[in-house]
């Protein structure tokens, strides 16, 4: 088994040109945010909720495309 640099927070820094610290960092931020979504979206309307998740998994696309490329070794 060998190691490689095709995990997510590597490709966030080499995508966008920034340390794995703050790649990780941003991954974080992500993360507090779609919880913050799915608990608006727990106590919304129902159109609420469909807005919340639809632009959750825009943001989830559009990220899935930008780091698609794998990164060689």
């Amino acid at each position: 088994m060998k190691g490689d640099r095709n995990h997510l927070s590597h490709r966030l820094a080499v995508r966008f040109g920034g340390s794995e610290w703050r790649a990780n960092l941003v991954l974080y931020g992500l993360q507090l945010a779609f919880c913050g979504a799915a608990l608006l979206a727990a106590i919304a309307p129902p159109l609420g909720t469909l807005t919340i998740v639809g632009v959750a998994l825009l943001v989830l696309a559009t990220l899935f495309l930008c780091l698609w490329q794998v990164i060689p070794n």
